[in-house]
């Protein structure tokens, strides 16, 4: 044991660097005049050469990297998907040429880009997916200004020159390295192909800032969140700030306009598509430099029968009197849903909620009236219901006393971030493919010598033998992607911890496991636990299980547990009994494999926000193929319910065939739902129900 602790400490030690690609390396300057774009472009390349799936992390030093061409992350390894996480210590990514992108993310899968300012050039962040299916891409605390186009731009196009496949995407540009390592770009006329609707990813932008861009942001992804986000236009702006076409959801987001007369300016155009979705708003706050504002939204989006298209406002705050439109919500198209709650116009004047760019009457509607709602009288200020009588009369009565105080107290739980755990006293560095022995011996070291420490596990592949036991405190971060699967003969989790106090795990891949993370807290501790930015793929047990006391509803407790910016695949998501549990912006796919259970099993209270679930009642998708057949008879449903339940803002369901949102089992229990989508057909025909009770809850909203 004592030679054991001797090796390690001296591996540690001797590690020239925490950041396993770190541009400066290559040769990079960060000066702010030196052209570095050669340098960070061999260090994209070498972040994906040779390693499958198992990327590096692209670090960026303090500094300023001036750079004259767009630089490239692909995949260099054949039929493989692309994991490269991108991070800075506030470095800045400066653009010299204002007619090329910073960044191109060519054949897009699961990225993190944190930590990183992007200051001109013409888009900062492209991201091209070809519509891979469970695509997760997060964009925390980045700041992006100058763009003469779009900051950040995922949309796909479809290519209309493809006759024989109506799902061809249009690839945006060719890519060709030369022998120096440079990545020359040719790029294809986007503008002249029609944005497409397919876009298998979930997206969020978090804690970011947008300053003096042409344009913020282009998204066409399934469901994009953006939250703690600030937004200040250009002068220079030309229609929309913002350009959706999948799902969009913004909270907690400030905005101001910076107004030229005579411009057509807004804030949102929302395109029109097959999968229609909206636009939610909650929170939000969009002023005005001049006295005149904005129009919110320009929709363009039909109101459809299986999907549909929905716009809420909810406890904002809009600068609109004086704009041309003089209204809200600005439709060229009649969508399926309108909500105005606790909504209020900047100014003090008086402006419509919702405005017509053209006369509609009744005979515009094309689908089943029962799926038409539109109400605009919940507690609004300055804001005149301008309805016609034809669209009045399907205006949903208000909500009963007891149900309506539910949404409007709707109880939430803030998610756990980076900001709620300290700081570690010690970094350690896991040794590049190493055995689950010496990782385990380097757990045990960080929890002996340090109240709190980090320790780092690098890109590679690890098998595990046995399952690694983690202290009650740590905070163990994957530096690009460290796939973690089983051995022969594994048939344990890959992380244990009991009585845990403080756990933070970020950035691991755990795939073809027995289970992935199990959990126990004490009761009276109050526990931490975040699980961020990580992917479970095609496990027989949880992804996270988490435990206090004995684990049923009555054992009260005081833990906290969030799983965020994630991917579940083919894999039971989540079991627990804690006091505050919250999925945030997750992806789940789930298991065909599962019979009479749920993807996610709750036993305490749990928050669920802006999740995207994807059903699947086919066995192929799990098993590669290997195995067949569909299981609609397993009894299949999204959440067993047995205590308290709040979901908001979540999608299931779509593909393959939906089934129940949730099982209730608590008689005592709550359910509120709100803007949420659910999709019941085909999955299990046993409950063709959103909500179905074995048991009657205290509340069901």
């Amino acid at each position: 044991m004592k030679t054991f602790t001797i090796t390690i400490l001296l591996f540690w030690l001797a590690a020239p660097t925490l950041h396993a690609v770190n541009v400066r390396d290559f040769g990079a300057a960060g000066d702010g005049s030196t052209d570095d774009t050669l340098a960070i472009q061999r260090a994209a390349t070498a972040a994906t050469a040779n390693r499958g799936m198992a990327h590096e992390e692209i670090f960026f030093p303090p500094g300023t990297y001036l750079i004259s061409d767009t630089i490239v992350i692909r995949n260099h390894a054949p039929q493989c998907l692309s994991l490269v996480n991108l991070r800075g210590d506030r470095a800045t990514i400066r653009q010299s040429d204002p007619a090329k992108d910073i960044i191109y993310f060519e054949e897009s899968f699961r990225h993190t880009v944190e930590g990183l300012d992007f200051d001109g050039g013409r888009r900062q962040l492209k991201f091209w997916s070809n519509n891979i299916d469970s695509g997760h891409v997060t964009i925390r605390n980045c700041r992006f200004a100058n763009a003469a186009s779009f900051a950040v731009d995922d949309s796909l196009r479809k290519d209309t020159g493809n006759t024989e496949n109506w799902l061809a995407v249009l690839k945006p540009a060719e890519v060709i390295f030369q022998a120096d390592g440079k990545a020359e770009v040719v790029w294809a006329d986007e503008e002249a192909y029609p944005p497409f609707y397919f876009t298998s990813t979930q997206l969020r932008i978090t804690e970011c800032e947008f300053r003096n861009n042409r344009k913020a942001f282009f998204v066409t992804s399934d469901w994009a969140f953006v939250d703690r986000t600030r937004i200040e236009t250009s002068p220079e702006q030309e229609g929309a700030a913002i350009v959706s076409l999948g799902g969009l959801h913004l909270e907690d987001v400030e905005g101001l306009a910076r107004v030229t007369p005579g411009k057509e300016q807004y804030w949102i155009q929302k395109l029109d598509c097959m999968n229609q979705y909206g636009v939610n708003f909650r929170n939000v706050r969009l002023a005005s430099d001049a006295e005149t504002g904005w129009a919110v939204v320009h929709n363009y989006c039909r109101h459809g029968g299986n999907q549909n298209s929905a716009f809420f406002f909810d406890q904002c705050n809009f600068a609109v009197a004086g704009s041309p439109e003089n209204s809200i919500l600005w439709l060229h198209e009649i969508p399926n849903l309108i909500h105005f709650q606790d909504t209020a116009e900047l100014s003090g004047r008086s402006v419509d909620a919702v405005g017509f760019a053209r006369d509609f009457t009744e005979k515009d509607l094309q689908n089943d009236p029962e799926k038409l709602s539109y109400r605009i009288d919940g507690n609004n200020t300055n804001l005149r219901n301008t309805l016609p009588a034809w669209m009045a009369h399907y205006t949903d009565p208000a909500l009963p006393g007891p149900a309506r105080q539910a949404i409007r107290e709707f109880p939430v739980s803030r998610p756990l971030t980076g900001h709620d755990f300290p700081s570690p006293g010690k970094s350690y560095r896991i040794p590049p493919g190493a055995s689950a022995d010496v990782i385990q011996g380097i757990l045990d070291q960080a929890a002996a010598e340090a109240a709190l420490a980090e320790v780092v596990i690098p890109a590679g592949h690890y098998p595990l033998d046995r399952s690694l036991r983690l202290p009650p405190r740590i905070h163990l971060r994957g530096e690009g992607t460290p796939i973690i699967y089983a051995a022969p003969g594994m048939t344990e989790a890959a992380f244990t911890g009991a009585g845990v106090e403080q756990i933070r795990l970020e950035h691991l891949y755990l795939t073809n496991l027995a289970a992935g993370i199990t959990l126990t807290t004490r009761p009276e501790n109050e526990a931490k636990i975040l699980v961020r930015d990580c992917t479970f793929d095609r496990l027989n047990g949880w992804a996270l299980a988490v435990v206090s006391g004995d684990g049923t509803l009555e054992s009260s407790n005081r833990t906290a547990v969030t799983l965020a910016d994630s991917t579940v695949t083919f894999t039971p998501a989540l079991t627990h009994n804690a006091a505050a549990a919250v999925i945030d912006n997750t992806w789940i796919t789930s298991d065909a494999s599962l019979e009479k259970t749920g993807s996610i099993r709750n036993y305490g209270t749990l928050y669920m926000r802006g999740m995207l679930g994807v059903p699947e009642t086919d066995l192929a998708g799990k098993f590669h193929g290997q195995r067949t057949g569909r299981t609609t008879a397993n009894d299949h449903r999204w959440i067993d319910n047995y205590g308290r339940i709040y979901i908001d803002r979540c999608r299931f369901g779509g593909e393959s065939g939906g089934f129940p949102m949730v099982v209730n089992y608590a008689e005592d229990g709550e359910i509120i739902l709100r803007e949420s989508w659910c999709y019941i057909y085909e999955g299990n025909p046993e409950r063709l129900t959103l909500l179905d009770f074995e048991r009657i809850p205290a509340l069901a909203v």
